[in-house]
């Protein structure tokens, strides 16, 4: 009987660990969203843009705003880099799309461990004759308890970014094609995801 207690007593205690742990986890992404957003509302000279070099795997600083124009070597996506306290906490990771006729962006969040956190997916497209720009979102957050990134936000909108709940509005659009070629993330630190992309990984 005593060890039946035992075992029910130390389940009781993880498990309210994992959940307290859960919250802080939340909090702290909520702390970290915010200055990411803060920090691209503010235009932040902290936002580094690098393009790497397929050949050899090396990034390398954007200076100017023409990204297409600026280096001699073909690249496939841009980075957005975001430091805080001299550590990595964001990386934006955006598809250069030459046609312009649909946009797609990766937002990694990192705490100071280098650890993934929270990650978002966004695709918006030209659907229909009318030029019509459908919009879609996904968004992640680590689970402590289960050690998993968990999706806790699936969303399709309107170029207004308002919600669209009626699914039969973006059936057999661009859009449904498009969100099955979104990437799937296979990372779970920083050091992952330079690994991922083929980039030399720097601390």
């Amino acid at each position: 009987m005593k060890n039946i207690l035992l075992i029910v007593l130390l389940s009781f205690f993880k498990f309210s660990c994992s959940q307290n742990k859960n919250e802080i986890n939340k909090s702290e992404f909520s702390e970290l969203r915010k200055f990411v957003d803060n920090s691209y509302n503010r235009e932040s000279k902290t936002i580094k843009t690098y393009v790497v070099n397929p050949q050899n795997g090396k990034l390398f600083l954007s200076k100017t705003d023409d990204l297409l124009s600026e280096f001699n070597f073909e690249f496939e996506n841009a980075f957005d880099i975001l430091y805080k306290n001299k550590k990595i906490v964001y990386i934006q990771k955006t598809p250069v799309i030459q046609s312009g006729d649909s946009a797609i962006y990766y937002g990694y969040y990192f705490n100071n461990e280098g650890r993934l956190i929270g990650a978002e997916k966004s695709l918006s497209c030209f659907c229909g004759n009318n030029g019509e720009v459908l919009r879609y979102r996904l968004d992640y957050e680590l689970n402590e308890g289960t050690d998993k990134l968990e999706r806790v936000k699936e969303e399709y909108s309107d170029k207004n970014e308002k919600k669209i709940t009626n699914l039969d509005l973006i059936k057999n659009t661009e859009l449904i094609y498009l969100k099955e070629t979104l990437d799937k993330i296979t990372f779970r630190d920083i050091e992952g995801f330079m690994k991922a992309e083929k980039i030399k990984y720097y601390k």
